[in-house]
């Protein structure tokens, strides 16, 4: 399928609706006359207009269109009204580049393919940057940043989110893997950075202090270890959790993005260093001929940290434990968790930590075949809604689906699955074991909507509490966790 690079002035008729080929599998923007505005172009930049985001503005700290990749951007409604989404790119100085204003059906979403070309109104081999999102409605962002050689789709949610301290669980540096990372300063001051890489025992391996960043700024290392002197384990691999510690009262935000020599990869956001969690959980875990599953655990206290591990079977019975110590300032990574806390045999469950301090969990999903590894971090409490921003059984890709029970009572689980403009396609309600889960493969296939795409809600109607998590997978087994956020009303972003 074509795509049409539009010239300007341009007219769409209401009713138009462009087919984009996206990582092969078909997805839909919807143009309506009225909802789309002509861009603001790079004169911004040229004047030297600072980027200036609104408070709690969400960010998507890094789109890039260059020969190895491109980015596109999905948005999600969750009023009852129309929303109008001011889009802004900015570049690595804080400079707004372009932006644009674009309209969501109520409770609906919109896809835009190569958003950066999008944005300037022409096709675009662009340095590294970043996006604004603003709202006049209650609205949530994500970013999938594509693989022109192997599709491969690594999915990352815009975040209104910024610390001082922030940590990156984990990265690594070997002869399959590297560690691209970015860091965004979100304030309209300047000021400096100092990024410390740890290895898996808490050891400093290398640490630059006085970084400066620009008012709205952006640091980009396109391999975060050779840039911090580290090279010679690359043979071997090493690995570790990076820190980067804000100074000057700036606030910021962080997300690294590991790729293997197989053009296959994920991103893992940072995480507050100050907001760990005593009882972080994981949604899914499996193993099998297809798939492993492993654990990472970090420990970000000055002190060691007891933990115990519980592994809990679709039916809610637990199916193993394990306790462990972590070291201060550590990485524990328990490869093919399932097997070391329920023996061999046992496929598929949820898992849920208790420590005696705050810590951070993180599973990495790992396909045998490709090696691609699918990245989510564990949450921290539970909620009766979660919204899984776009799930998918059209062209190339299927979204798998995992949603747990907090609870040792039953819960009946309603599943509302829309379409792009709101509307909705398909409901329905299931029960869910106490301590249990619902786990599909190909969800939308499965419920009896194949060859459709939109936002899927998942709701508690007796209130207990759930988490869920979806992992997005091609037919080339190319693929990305896709994490679900709770459903709860947010500050409106006035533009």
């Amino acid at each position: 399928m074509r795509v049409v690079a539009f010239k300007l002035p341009v007219v769409l008729k209401a009713g138009t609706l462009a087919c984009l080929l996206l990582g092969g599998s078909f997805i839909r923007a919807l143009f309506r006359a009225g909802e789309i505005e002509p861009p603001i172009l790079s004169a911004n930049a040229l004047v030297g207009k600072a980027a200036a985001p609104s408070p709690n503005a969400f960010f998507v700290p890094f789109v890039v269109e260059d020969s190895d990749f491109y980015t596109n951007l999905g948005l999600n409604n969750l009023s009852d009204s129309r929303a109008t989404v001011k889009v802004s790119l900015a570049d690595r100085q804080g400079f707004e580049v372009s932006s644009r204003r674009v309209s969501i059906p109520p409770l609906g979403m919109l896809q835009i393919n190569h958003i950066v070309s999008y944005l300037t109104n022409e096709p675009a081999m662009t340095d590294a940057g970043y996006l604004i999102l603003e709202g006049d409605q209650d609205i949530r962002g994500w970013a999938s940043l594509i693989d022109r050689h192997s599709l491969d789709p690594s999915l990352m949610l815009a975040s209104s989110k910024t610390a001082s301290q922030v940590l990156i669980l984990s990265s690594v540096a070997s002869a399959r893997y590297t560690s691209r990372l970015i860091v965004l300063n979100a304030s309209s001051s300047e000021g400096t950075v100092k990024i410390s890489i740890r290895d898996a025992e808490g050891r400093v391996m290398a640490s630059q202090d006085g970084l400066a960043m620009k008012a709205n700024g952006l640091l980009h290392f396109s391999d975060i270890y050779e840039s911090m002197g580290i090279g010679a384990g690359r043979v071997a691999g090493v690995f570790g959790p990076i820190e980067i510690e804000a100074s000057d009262s700036i606030q910021i935000q962080a997300v690294l993005h590991v790729r293997s020599s197989d053009h296959t990869g994920g991103f893992l956001a940072g995480v507050n260093l100050q907001r760990g969690a005593r009882d972080p959980m994981l949604p899914y875990a499996v193993d099998s001929a297809d798939f492993r599953y492993n654990l990472g655990l970090n420990n970000p206290g000055r002190l060691p940290a007891r933990i115990t591990l519980r592994l809990t079977g679709p039916d809610g019975i637990e199916r193993g434990s394990s306790q462990f110590l972590l070291p201060p300032n550590s990485l524990t990574q328990l490869n093919d968790a399932l097997r070391l806390l329920a023996g061999e045999g046992f496929r598929e469950g949820w898992i849920r930590a208790a420590a005696d301090q705050d810590i951070f969990a993180w599973g990495s999903l790992i396909d045998n075949h490709t090696q691609d590894p699918a990245l989510t971090i564990a949450e921290s409490r539970g909620a009766t809604k979660w919204l899984i921003p776009s799930a998918t059984s059209a062209g190339n890709f299927k979204s798998n689906v995992a949603v747990a029970n907090l609870d040792a009572s039953a819960a009946s689980v309603r599943l509302r699955a829309r379409n792009a403009e709101g509307a909705v396609i398909l409901s329905t309600t299931l029960d869910l074991p106490g301590s249990g889960m619902l786990l599909f493969q190909n969800i939308l296939e499965a419920l009896g909507m194949a060859g459709q795409f939109g936002p899927l809600e998942i709701t508690s109607l007796n209130g207990t509490p759930l988490i869920a998590a979806s992992q997005v997978l091609s037919q080339q087994r190319t693929g990305s966790a896709f994490q679900a956020f709770p459903w709860s009303r947010t500050a409106v972003y006035f533009i």
